[in-house]
């Protein structure tokens, strides 16, 4: 079969040829001018040479072989264009006869030739052989430029030559036929199925040594056939893309693909949460423990942030909890605080307007209350049955003493009530106040002035020793002093400090009934104790001298707001609640190691004013009780310490149940049970609450 150049060569052969015709007839004509003006002879003396014939003058020869009947009885004038499959004056070389027709402009066409096997016929063009264009799908003609192929119409039968086609067609200028069906056959991994073009037989072959092949294993890649037709060789499947810092890459040959395969522990990872630690792979998989931010304050402030980790954020109210209290229930967060219920009851003492409330327990623990209504200004005492409800007493008036107003209650061995508070002398008076003690201690109530010289008795506090005497501290708001003041000496008043403002004081007495008073100056918390030294021999010449003085130690320094109090245990000690106005913080105080020791009891949340209005007590066994008001959740709150820690609950129930301000006062019965006076609101009375008992 031959070999053809591309169709796309020979058409810029053809156009070559067509540029070299038209410069040769150019030349040709030129020559031709130049013999119609000479004399016959060249100019080297020679005759010309005779001018090109026609290929065909009036002539016309019958169709190709190969397409018989085409083309013939076409008149061909000397240089003019071939038609497709017109031989002009030429006769087919296939059994085909030529045609005879009548010369000149319009001859008639010859009988088409016979068919024959090939009837391509060579042309020469110019020069040119167009044979070269000849091949089963064309036949090479001579055009406008020179040769050029002419394709026979697509579908003509043509043969490609190969025996494992059949029905071969012409088309797109090529013999393309139906390749045999080999499918029947099977092949090895180092064998290809084809046909033998020679025979037409489909037949299996063995592959080149070195071409590629699959040993059908996906986990092995890169094999190639040997000389003896085996697929060896290759090296096994890179299967790094899937691994992590928990898993290594697998290849897996069931599943024909990659896999992860967890790597063996332990093994350190990185689970991208800054909210776990102890990061780890167990079972491929990169864990880690949850980051515990209890520690950043409590059970609900400390809250994780992925990027930052434990952040001191309130969790949301309602949020479960345990607040490590066996006696509270439905544990839950209140702004920032996790806290259950461990309160027995809550009962309201009045539906008026009380303040200042003082608690104290009798010997059989039943509660005392001594209080002040607002605005009537009066001042009152008041008992609780055992079987709930408040019966109570005016005891006095206070006349628009708000501003410095506290009553204080103490109850004596007897039980018998002892109330001091601080008074004007109408209700229009100004300027001058004055500090009344009134007692039950006879069956009946009877008052004394303590001191009535200008503006005196702000913020009273009061104790009573075994033997009934009574001592009190105040301020004078005249001289601006804290003064001391007892029953002793008929209230002889002694100034405790000079402290240039309006400032507070609580008293309580050590065991052998000497005072001592916390009180507040411009460098801070100060805690003095009554010192008597006596001089001289007693006798006429030297009698004894009994000097006074109130050495003083630092409880706190800094400012301190007046809500504070004065414990002094069985064992002298004493103890201090109080918050400062710097950091709004409740604080604890205590000099039982001889040295003031101060620790933080609570801190309010972000949006809250400072703690306040904090009272306490102290067991024998040296647990300390503390109420006071949170102004950040609008709640009476209690504390209590414990070996690991404060341990803080809710008094009053949530809600805005209480103002923006609210004072306490604390007490603690035989059976170590916590009892709580709190105000409440304008117009919502005073309200008691008592501790689950046994707890």
């Amino acid at each position: 079969m031959r070999q053809w150049a591309s169709v796309e060569a020979l058409r810029w052969q053809g156009l070559e040829a067509r540029a070299l015709a038209i410069g040769c007839a150019f030349c040709l004509f030129v020559l031709v001018l130049s013999s119609a003006c000479s004399d016959g002879s060249g100019d080297d003396g020679t005759q010309p040479s005779a001018l090109p014939t026609p290929v065909a003058t009036g002539s016309a020869s019958g169709g190709s072989g190969a397409n018989a009947g085409m083309g013939g009885g076409q008149a061909v004038e000397a240089g003019a264009d071939m038609s497709p499959r017109a031989d002009a004056g030429v006769a087919s070389d296939a059994g085909g006869s030529t045609g005879g027709g009548t010369g000149g402009t319009g001859g008639t066409g010859g009988t088409g030739g016979a068919s024959g096997s090939d009837a391509a016929v060579s042309v020469d063009c110019f020069g040119e052989d167009c044979s070269v264009y000849d091949s089963e799908c064309s036949v090479g003609v001579c055009g406008a430029f020179g040769c050029e192929p002419s394709f026979y119409a697509d579908g003509t039968p043509c043969d490609d030559g190969s025996a494992c086609t059949s029905d071969d067609r012409c088309g797109f200028g090529g013999c393309v036929g139906t390749s045999k069906d080999c499918s029947g056959l099977t092949a090895g991994v180092c064998e290809y199925i084809g046909c033998d073009p020679a025979s037409g037989e489909c037949v299996v072959a063995q592959k080149l040594a070195g071409a590629s092949c699959e040993a059908q294993a996906f986990c092995t890649i890169g094999e190639s056939c040997d000389a003896s037709g085996s697929c060896v060789g290759g090296s096994p499947r890179n299967c790094d893309g899937v691994a992590d810092q928990c898993n290594s890459g697998a290849c897996d040959e069931e599943l024909d693909m990659c896999v992860k395969s967890p790597l063996p522990a332990p093994q350190d990872c990185d689970d991208g949460s800054g909210c776990t630690t102890g990061d780890r792979c167990e079972a491929g998989q990169c864990v880690g423990d949850d980051l515990d931010c209890t520690d950043v304050d409590n059970a609900c402030m400390g809250v994780c942030d992925p990027v930052s980790g434990c952040v001191a954020s309130a969790k949301p109210d309602d949020t479960a909890c345990d607040d490590g209290n066996a006696c509270s229930s439905g544990d839950a967060c209140w702004q920032g605080l996790c806290a259950g219920d461990a309160w027995a009851f809550r009962e309201l003492v009045g539906s008026a307007t009380l303040i200042d409330p003082s608690l104290s327990l009798a010997s059989d623990d039943t509660p005392n209350l001594s209080y002040m209504t607002y605005p009537a200004d009066t001042i009152h005492h008041a008992l609780r049955a055992a079987a709930g409800g408040w019966s109570s007493t005016q005891v006095g008036s206070a006349y628009g003493t708000t501003s410095k107003s506290r009553t204080w209650l103490a109850l004596d061995s007897a039980d018998a009530a002892h109330v001091a508070y601080y008074t004007g002398v109408d209700s229009f008076s100004s300027g001058t106040r004055d500090l009344i003690y009134t007692t039950d201690a006879s069956g009946s109530w009877s008052a004394t002035t303590v001191a009535s010289s200008g503006d005196v008795g702000g913020y009273p506090s009061l104790a009573v020793d075994a033997d009934g005497t009574v001592h009190i501290s105040f301020f004078d708001n005249t001289t601006w002093q804290t003064k001391y003041a007892s029953s002793a000496t008929g209230f002889t008043q002694e100034v405790i400090a000079t402290v240039g403002s309006e400032y507070s004081s609580t008293l309580a007495l050590l065991a052998v009934a000497e005072p001592v008073v916390v009180y507040m100056a411009p460098a801070g918390l100060l805690h003095a104790v009554r010192t008597e030294t006596v001089t001289g021999k007693g006798t006429p010449q030297d009698p004894f001298v009994v000097s006074v003085s109130w050495p003083a130690t630092t409880v706190a320094a800094g400012t301190v707001s007046n809500d504070f109090e004065l414990v002094v245990d069985g064992g002298g000690a004493s103890h201090v609640c109080y918050d400062d106005n710097t950091g709004k913080r409740l604080w604890y105080a205590t000099n039982a190691s001889g040295a003031w020791l101060r620790e933080v009891v609570d801190v309010p949340g972000a949006s809250g004013s400072y703690i306040s209005g904090c009272s306490l007590a102290v067991e024998g066994d040296g647990t300390v009780h503390i109420s006071y008001y949170d102004p950040s959740r609008l709640r009476i709150k209690y504390a209590r310490s414990t070996a690991t820690g404060w341990q803080l609950e809710f008094v009053s129930e949530a809600g805005p149940d209480i103002s923006s301000y609210s004072q306490t006062s604390l007490a603690v019965d035989s059976q170590g049970v916590a009892h709580v006076v709190y105000e409440s609101p304008t117009g919502s009375g005073l309200w008691y609450a008592k501790r689950n008992d046994g707890c």
